[in-house]
């Protein structure tokens, strides 16, 4: 498995960012096995300063770019990296890209796009360029905050407050937060909810809420000595029911993702 570092984050960044990982093979060809990673509440931003990464599928590995933005993922994903790679993550609040892609991110969704899509090519490859200058964790972490700050500083785009709490709402329940109420918590009606939401996170409430309600699951399923009780606890109707978000986002029943629990959602 690699070796996870996380990098005390600037607070201008902690309403907009979650952590920032920095990814190291623990061996010289650990990194190269390939890994699962499952669908979150959470889009990322990942830099592969030494090798690169490829997504696994059935008609070929797609390589992916150096510098690129994951939009919110509805399926499990596999990875393919070269060996040795090593990997910056930046795992972004739901709103959190609203300043980088502006209200756009129903066009992420599902989709893994290269960072010269929302910036310049040249300073895109400038970054990239820096980051592969170094391997100390210090500077890295250094140099990615600096480049999120300025980009924070000049970008015209935020997120809209009402996003925020409807987020914030959701992830309060787990995911089990009726539409119609958290519409009327905001003062905005359904319709303008489901439009507004989705073009800021990527997904429309509901669907962002059953993912929600998914991703607590998985995360409580170790610690979990029965599936019945957890299945109450994370809001569904019954165990069946938990089974069918389970094979529908990570490809397997509970039973069967606990015996080989794959790698959490970034």
């Amino acid at each position: 498995m690699p070796l996870f570092h996380e990098i005390p984050l600037h607070p201008a960044l902690k309403p907009y960012i979650v952590r920032l990982t920095i990814a190291d093979p623990a061996e010289e060809n650990d990194a190269a096995a390939p890994y699962k990673v499952l669908p979150g509440p959470n889009p990322v931003l990942g830099f592969q300063y030494r090798g690169r990464l490829a997504t696994v599928r059935e008609n070929g590995d797609a390589l992916l770019e150096r510098s690129g933005v994951t939009g919110l993922q509805t399926s499990s994903r596999v990875f393919r990296p070269d060996p040795a790679t090593r990997t910056i993550l930046v795992t972004f609040r739901p709103f959190g890209l609203v300043p980088l892609a502006g209200p756009l991110l129903d066009q992420l969704a599902n989709q893994s796009v290269g960072l010269d899509s929302f910036i310049p090519t040249l300073v895109s490859r400038l970054l990239e360029e820096r980051l592969g200058e170094t391997d100390d964790i210090s500077r890295l972490g250094t140099t990615v905050q600096g480049f999120l700050l300025k980009l924070l500083l000049e970008s015209k785009w935020q997120p809209l407050q009402a996003v925020i709490r409807a987020t914030e709402l959701i992830n309060k329940s787990h995911g089990q937060a009726r539409i119609e109420t958290i519409a009327q918590e905001i003062g905005w009606s359904r319709r303008q909810l489901e439009r507004t939401f989705q073009s800021h996170i990527g997904l429309n409430p509901k669907s962002f809420a059953s993912l929600t309600r998914f991703d607590w699951a998985a995360k409580h399923l170790l610690a979990s000595s029965s599936l019945v009780e957890l299945a109450g606890k994370a809001g569904y109707a019954d165990q069946a029911h938990m089974a069918r978000h389970f094979f529908l986002y990570a490809g397997a029943t509970p039973g069967q993702f606990k015996e080989n629990l794959a790698l959490p959602s970034l």
